[in-house]
C-alpha cells in the first residue's frame, strides 16, 4: 500500500505540474488516492483532495449532478471519521438527495449514506454554549430511522447487513 501511494503522489504531481489545474478526466484519479488515504486513516488529506475533485465536479457539471454523488459519500465518510458529524451530514444528506432527485435509491452509495446519516444524527455534536442555552440534544428516532432506511436498502442489495451500520 505505501508503495501504491507512492505511484499515486508522483501522478498528483504530474496532474498539476502538466495542467496547472486539474481537468475532469483527473477527478476519478484523485478519488482512488483519497480513499487510499482515507484507508490508511489519513482523513485529512483524503478531504483536502476530495474538495479538489468536489470543486472540478462542481464547475463542470453543477452542485445537484448525480456524479458528486460518490465525491460527497467519501467526504461524509472522511468528515465521520474525524468526529465532524455536522460536516458529514451536511455531505450525506446532499449525496442523498440526489441520489433520490435522479432515482438512483437502489445503490450501495445511497444505502451507505443512509447508514452513515443515522450515525451522524445519534451523536450530539452541540456545543458546550448550545447545551447551556438548552438547545435539544439528537433526534435518536429520526437516527434510528435513516439507519433502519439504510439497513432495509443494504439487505435488499446484497442479502446481508451493513458491516458499517452495526458499529454504529
Amino acid at each position: 500500500l505505501k508503495q501504491a501511494m507512492v505511484l499515486f503522489d508522483e501522478a498528483l504531481m504530474n496532474i498539476k505540474d502538466q495542467k496547472g489545474e486539474m481537468a475532469i478526466e483527473q477527478c476519478a484519479i484523485l478519488c482512488e488516492i483519497a480513499e487510499a488515504y482515507w484507508r490508511q486513516n489519513k482523513h485529512r488529506e483524503s478531504i483536502d483532495m476530495l474538495c479538489d475533485v468536489w470543486t472540478v465536479q462542481e464547475s463542470k457539471y453543477g452542485a445537484d449532478a448525480p456524479q458528486l454523488v460518490p465525491t460527497y459519500l467519501l467526504l461524509g465518510q472522511a468528515y465521520t471519521k474525524l468526529n465532524e458529524y455536522s460536516r458529514a451530514t451536511d455531505h450525506l444528506i446532499r449525496a442523498i438527495r440526489i441520489s433520490r432527485e435522479h432515482k438512483k435509491e437502489n445503490t450501495k452509495g445511497f444505502a451507505e449514506a443512509c447508514v452513515l446519516l443515522g450515525g451522524c444524527f445519534s451523536h450530539d455534536h452541540r456545543t458546550k454554549e448550545e447545551i447551556a442555552a438548552g438547545m435539544p440534544g439528537p433526534d435518536l428516532l429520526k437516527a434510528i430511522d435513516q439507519l433502519k432506511l439504510g439497513q432495509q436498502k443494504y439487505e435488499a442489495l446484497f442479502g446481508r447487513y451493513c458491516e458499517e451500520a452495526i458499529s454504529i
